[in-house]
């Protein structure tokens, strides 16, 4: 009888498999030629490891720029070449302006927000809502000028009292990051002890982490009824957001239109006086709440983690050239106007801005994107493109083919600087750190000013030294949704105490 039962258990879900195996075979025809998948797993064999984007720009040159692979029981279509890519997302970017519902971020914000609403009128709608804000134009623009000092200067001081301590910068970067996001969001910038920030910065750390090396439960749905650490970590990040539902009905109980206080504000100030286009989207009621709470954390993550993560890697990467270093400090020496570097300081530091293009092309911290979700059946080049297929760019390949860039494997600066030493960062049209199209970063000009603002006085006020000459940190780093530095330390030492702190 024991085996019996044994054996029925075990054929029901070997039937299953084989028959969804079946089924996913019978769809193959429909998309670009690619490897033929295995059962349960499809291609995942094929692109596991520290570097898929590599292994998929690999597999290119056997089936094409544009071809399929299955993750798991999903077929995939991977975009490997600028010139596919800007077809499908600029030229046709209607056909491929979904998002794929995803457990996870389904679980965390209910497929709301802008990165990963499923709806693409309604990540449209929200995208121009908080353009204002984030676009970086006239008032709004020297608001986050303002906010992005202080907290360069809080860093600056903060570091200086390590007095050339070993240290892991990520937390003191991280906290910057997350209060230049609450600041435009909350109009508050933080002390990093309150028990507020601290539960805020937590959320971004835990859905970090549960998201760096991929998240099982999305490419195979039925983990979620087992344990696991990436579902552990969502139902913490979960339990932790209530802290932005916290901060949405403190504004939402205080809202008076006659005095917008942030970006909050101006979201539910939307939400009353357009009401109609708020419903024609699918939002009335407390469904306008979630969307608008998911807007939030969408910001906090977006606008944090990347110009963190950005920072972090361009700090490792001073480590292992630091010749750039001396020359960067140089140039800050002779151009920066006060006692801290501001936006536009940056029109006179060339290298500055081309050591960080580079960074951003040699890294591409978001190696495969967001992944698009085709709304319609379509056509990309030659090949046939069904609705309702998932699709990925490997922005990690465009930054690296030879076709567009010289010894694209080299981490070269002065491949952004023109005869005269100028800089001259958009004249490759192979160059998308913050993706294309209509579901692009909204935020890249404020990542880029954060970015600039934060490295420079950093590099102003500090000579960064490894902690470890012989052994310096490993440039491998971790891919998942973002592409994140191993942890390393290093060493920040005043170039002059006093001024560090003064500056500060």
């Amino acid at each position: 009888m024991f085996v019996e039962i044994l054996t029925a258990l075990l054929i029901g879900p070997v039937v299953c498999i084989l028959i969804q195996y079946v089924k996913h075979l019978s769809e193959l025809h429909k998309y670009p030629k690619g490897a033929f998948p295995l059962p349960l797993i499809g291609n995942l064999n094929l692109v596991l490891g520290k570097k898929p984007f590599t292994s998929l720009r690999d597999l290119s040159e056997k089936y094409g720029e544009v071809f399929s692979l299955s993750f798991g029981m999903e077929r995939i279509v991977i975009i490997n070449d600028v010139i596919n890519a800007k077809e499908a997302l600029m030229s046709k970017g209607l056909d491929y302006s979904a998002r794929p519902n995803f457990y996870s971020t389904s679980f965390i914000d209910g497929g709301n927000g802008i990165t990963f609403n499923i709806n693409p009128k309604a990540s449209l709608f929200m995208r121009k809502l908080v353009a204002p804000y984030i676009r970086m134009h006239g008032a709004h623009l020297q608001q986050m000028e303002e906010i992005t000092i202080a907290e360069s200067e809080d860093l600056i001081r903060v570091l200086a009292k390590k007095n050339g301590e070993p240290l892991d910068p990520q937390y003191q970067f991280a906290c910057s990051m997350t209060n230049v996001i609450c600041g435009l969001q909350f109009g508050k910038r933080y002390q990093v002890d309150e028990e507020e920030f601290r539960r805020i910065h937590k959320y971004s750390e835990i859905l970090t982490t549960a998201v760096r090396s991929g998240v099982p439960i999305d490419v195979f749905p039925w983990l979620r009824f087992f344990p696991s650490e990436s579902l552990r970590l969502l139902k913490e990040a979960k339990r932790i957001q209530a802290v932005f539902k916290e901060k949405y009905w403190q504004h939402k109980n205080t809202f008076d239109e006659r005095n917008l206080r942030d970006l909050i504000d101006h979201l539910i100030l939307s939400s009353k006086a357009d009401a109609s286009k708020w419903k024609e989207l699918g939002y009335e009621g407390s469904n306008i709440d979630e969307n608008i709470i998911a807007t939030m954390q969408d910001l906090i993550i977006g606008g944090s983690e990347t110009v963190k993560t950005m920072l972090y890697w361009s700090i490792l990467f001073l480590l292992h050239w630091p010749q750039y270093q001396d020359e960067i400090y140089t140039e800050l020496q002779q151009n920066v106007q006060g006692k801290s570097p501001r936006l536009s300081d940056q029109v006179k530091c060339h290298l500055t801005r081309a050591f960080i293009n580079e960074v951003f092309r040699y890294v591409t911290i978001a190696p495969l994107g967001v992944p698009y979700k085709t709304t319609r059946d379509t056509i990309l080049g030659t090949k046939s493109i069904p609705k309702g297929a998932q699709v990925i760019v490997n922005y990690w390949a465009i930054h690296h083919d030879p076709n567009y860039w010289d010894h694209p494997d080299e981490f070269i600066p002065q491949r952004w600087l023109n005869e005269a030493g100028e800089f001259e960062g958009n004249t490759n049209k192979g160059f998308y750190p913050f993706s294309m199209g209509r579901r692009s970063c909204p935020g890249d000009v404020l990542a880029k000013m954060e970015l600039f603002i934060i490295f420079s006085s950093v590099v102003y006020n500090f000579e960064i030294l490894p902690s470890d000459e012989e052994n310096l940190p490993s440039l491998e780093g971790h891919t998942g949704v973002s592409r994140i530095p191993e942890d390393y330390k290093c060493v920040f030492k005043p170039r002059n105490m006093e001024e560090a702190l003064n500056n500060a």
